[in-house]
This record gives structure tokens, C-alpha cells and sequence, in this order.
């Protein structure tokens, strides 16, 4: 049986092991997003007046990138020959779809 201090060890293991990939993947999330300056530039650019210019270049080939991805995906149907097989393209349109799972 699984004991509450197993699952602890375990939460533990894997946050030690993840931490790099997690800071990294976090710092990745804020430059998209736009925070791109580290915060003692900014602050030393805001106590002379200074507002800190970003210009987000990342953001649009995300989203180009993200486009592609979602219009690039194979999908399988069977289209009927007439109204009466729309019961076997539907059938077999789902046994493609199975099969590529599979």
C-alpha cells in the first residue's frame, strides 16, 4: 500500500529534478508575453525617466507557428457515395481514426 510519506518523496524527486525546466520554461512564458527587461534595468531606467521600450518579435512567429501547427493536421473521413451510406462512411471514418491511434 501507498503511504502518504511515498507520494511526499516522490512530489519531491520530481520538483527537484523539474526545477531547472520549470524557471527556464517560466522565464520562456514571461518574454512572450512581453517582460523582457530584467527588473534592475528597469528600474534604473524608470528612475530616470525612462520608459522601457519592448518590442515583442516573439509573439507573431508564436502565433504563425501555432497557425501552422493547427492547419497542418491530417485528419481521416470516408464521404458517402450516396445518401444511403452515410451510416458506413461514418463507421468506417471511425475505424481510421481507431487505427491511427492504434
Amino acid at each position: 500500500m501507498i503511504e502518504a510519506k511515498d507520494i511526499l518523496h516522490d512530489l519531491h524527486r520530481a520538483t527537484s529534478h523539474k526545477s531547472k525546466w520549470i524557471k527556464e520554461a517560466k522565464e520562456d512564458f514571461e518574454f512572450r508575453v512581453g517582460k523582457q527587461w530584467e527588473e534592475s534595468d528597469y528600474q534604473a531606467l524608470w528612475s530616470r525617466g525612462v520608459r522601457a521600450l519592448t518590442i515583442n518579435k516573439i509573439h507573431p512567429i508564436l502565433l504563425l507557428l501555432s497557425g501552422l501547427e493547427r492547419q497542418n493536421r491530417t485528419d481521416f473521413r470516408a464521404f458517402p457515395e450516396g445518401g444511403e451510406d452515410l451510416l458506413t462512411a461514418d463507421i468506417a471514418t471511425r475505424l481510421l481514426k481507431n487505427s491511427i491511434k492504434q
